[in-house]
């Protein structure tokens, strides 16, 4: 009677001791999940920090060519510019259409792989393929509370690009627009069919680059 009642006593003690292990073991990993949600947040809280205050750029007191025509290129624009930040990204659509390639390469910043793409724009010009129209329908910049609400991965991808790019300061402009290809860019085989998209683009400054650059930009579903 004894060896039972050790032997229950015992089977007790291991079922008990399995169960605070176990419980450890859960503790521990959620200690560990929160530190690194914390670690997130905090890398995050850079994101808020670091955006251009929207509220502090000036309005921009200047008229734009609603249609603006360079050779058999064209370039519309349905909305109106309201600061320097839309404005850069109306500049670099009217830069392209007027293949003007040095002014547009002025205002891009960002990576190596970022301006060797722009730079494409030139190449595939002189070759014959380029945009006959770009239609700029839309350009907001986006408020620093839909970034806080986007999906982590977006949030990290800024991140890294921001670090990359050494930028002091930042915001992403939305633009929505479409675009018609020239003949020769067509028989090529271009990536996109023509139609309306939504291109959200980095601009920022750095201590290399004081002025405010295009540093990158983001596709449809990024937002």
């Amino acid at each position: 009677m004894k060896k039972k009642v050790i032997l229950l006593v015992l089977t007790g003690c291991i079922f008990l001791m399995g169960g605070c292990a176990s419980n450890a073991k859960e503790t521990a990993e959620k200690e560990e999940i929160s530190a690194e949600e914390a670690e997130l947040e905090k890398n995050y809280d850079a994101l808020n920090e670091k955006y251009i205050n929207i509220e502090e750029l000036p309005v921009l007191d200047m008229e734009v060519e609603k249609e603006y025509t360079s050779g058999d290129r064209t370039l519309i624009l349905d909305d109106s510019i309201e600061n320097e930040l839309e404005y850069m990204i109306y500049k670099h659509y009217y830069d392209i259409i007027s293949a003007d390639f040095e002014n547009q390469m002025e205002n891009i910043g960002g990576s190596e792989s970022f301006r060797t793409a722009n730079q494409n724009e030139e190449k595939n010009f002189n070759e014959g393929r380029y945009m006959k129209e770009y239609a700029i329908h839309k350009l907001s910049i986006v408020e620093p509370e839909e970034i806080k609400k986007s999906l982590n991965t977006t949030k990290e991808t800024l991140l890294a690009d921001i670090e990359e790019c050494g930028l002091e300061s930042y915001a992403l402009v939305k633009a929505e627009i479409s675009w018609k290809y020239n003949e020769a860019a067509l028989k090529a085989g271009p990536q996109l069919p023509e139609g309306k998209y939504t291109r959200y683009y980095l601009l920022g400054d750095s201590k290399e680059e004081p002025e405010i650059k295009i540093c990158q930009i983001y596709w449809d579903e990024f937002l």
